[in-house]
């Protein structure tokens, strides 16, 4: 039984971690320039690509995670009538959190010296996308205000709030700001973009907004670490079906099934 209080603790500080772990490997070896590059641009070149793309991958994973046991919260405190919220926008949240988390995966596997298009379609999927996720979640705490039980404060949908609703218009401003500087580029070398190559304020302003950016998306889900304080996984629970049922008119009288929990101890029982 393993509690899930520290899940969205630990994806927090596992995307910070691998964000700042590329960034160190990257300009220890003179790959990019210490003053804000973009968090991407410090994972294309190897080793530091491996780094990054293996901890985004595994980072999705963990982040998709989280977004399949908020789905099950949510739609069990809608099932139980502990708050009063349409079903679809849950399952909407969910969809979209599957699309961002391909997107974070995508964004660590194709670098942008490599296939910028697939890269930058990742980028828009991980950011853009999660920050529409982020947004319907704003909406689902507003239902938990006034839930009968596991109700969130105010203070709380408002950090939510004030954290979201930027996120889309701030992605825009990155986007055109990148676009502006590559417009006044004039230099050799983007990755080495200096102030004489022109664009450059452009390019830092662009680096620094996506950076702030991944900053908030991580400070929202840890914002989630309270209300995961009350589930517990237990793990997946598997059916073996010893026999196959030969004859459909038989109603399951000579058909044995065991149910194994991975990792448990006990033996199955048969009937």
């Amino acid at each position: 039984m393993i509690k899930l209080q520290y899940l969205p603790v630990a994806t927090c500080i596992w995307f910070l971690s691998t964000f700042i772990i590329t960034y160190i490997i990257a300009v220890l070896r003179k790959d990019v320039p210490y003053f804000l590059p973009y968090i991407s641009e410090a994972g294309t070149f190897p080793p530091e690509s491996c780094v990054f793309g293996q901890l985004m991958n595994l980072g999705a994973l963990i982040m998709l995670f989280g977004i399949c046991v908020r789905y099950c919260q949510v739609k069990h405190d809608i099932k139980t009538k502990n708050i009063r919220l349409h079903p679809k926008w849950n399952t909407v949240s969910l969809k979209l959190g599957a699309v961002g988390s391909l997107g974070i995966s995508m964004v660590g596997n194709f670098q942008e010296s490599n296939m910028l298009g697939i890269h930058l379609v990742g980028a828009i999927m991980a950011i853009g996308v999660s920050s529409a996720y982020l947004l319907l979640q704003t909406k689902i705490s507003y239902a938990y205000l006034y839930a009968r039980t596991r109700s969130i404060p105010k203070w709380l949908f408002y950090l939510r709030l004030l954290l979201s609703v930027p996120l889309i218009p701030m992605l825009i401003a990155v986007l055109i700001l990148g676009g502006l500087a590559l417009a006044k580029f004039t230099g050799n070398s983007k990755r080495w973009w200096t102030e004489e190559d022109g664009g450059y304020t452009y390019r830092i302003a662009s680096a620094l907004l996506e950076w702030i950016l991944a900053i908030m998306i991580f400070l929202y889900v840890y914002t989630f670490k309270n209300e995961m304080g009350c589930i517990e996984f237990e793990g997946v629970c598997f059916k073996i079906n010893d026999r196959k049922q030969e004859n459909d008119t038989t109603e399951n009288n000579g058909k044995q099934t065991n149910r194994i929990k991975p990792f448990s101890t006990e033996k199955p029982h048969t009937h």
